[in-house]
């Protein structure tokens, strides 16, 4: 069977009724424009009060003793010894007061890194000293949580806590 040639001479056929992708398109258009207007007007209205939630929350979070805590084990790990004593010192005076007795190991324990690093030989402190140090906060921390137990509660609910350090 041979094949023949089809040619079509002048416009293309105009199709009845309207093209339904064209619609489809104008109106998820639309549709994302009014999602993005909403979205703004979202934002400017409640913008600065989550900006503002979200900054209390942090503050409040570094001002509780489990941030630093956090930050004296990072501190230790680190093993920069001036960062673990400053942090030491933010960990003991936040509330609940940690006790003396708890903290003295520790400052032993980085005693003897302080003399490695500024002793007469002015040597690397050795690992077994950081480790004792690690150990040390680590008991300190533990032997705070077990003993804390339930709090009580305030006996003046509407006055400023004062912030001791118990001996």
């Amino acid at each position: 069977m041979d094949g023949f040639d089809v040619s079509v001479d002048g416009p293309p056929a105009a199709r009845d009724g309207v093209d339904r992708s064209m619609l489809v398109l104008v109106a998820a258009g639309l549709a994302g424009l009014v999602i993005l207007a909403l979205l703004a007007l979202a934002i400017r209205r409640y913008g600065r009060r989550l900006v503002t939630a979200r900054r209390h929350r942090q503050e409040r979070w570094r001002a509780s003793k489990a941030w630093a805590e956090r930050e004296l084990l990072k501190a230790v790990k680190r093993r920069d010894y001036h960062a673990t004593l400053r942090a030491l010192d933010e960990w003991a005076a936040r509330p609940p007061a940690t006790y003396r007795s708890r903290i003295v190991p520790v400052q032993q324990a980085l005693t003897r890194v302080g003399g490695s690093i500024y002793g007469r030989g002015q040597n690397a402190p050795a690992s077994a000293d950081w480790n004792a140090v690690t150990q040390a906060v680590r008991t300190a921390m533990t032997a705070r949580s077990k003993s804390a137990g339930p709090d009580l509660p305030p006996l003046n609910p509407g006055a400023v806590p004062a912030v001791t350090q118990l001996t």
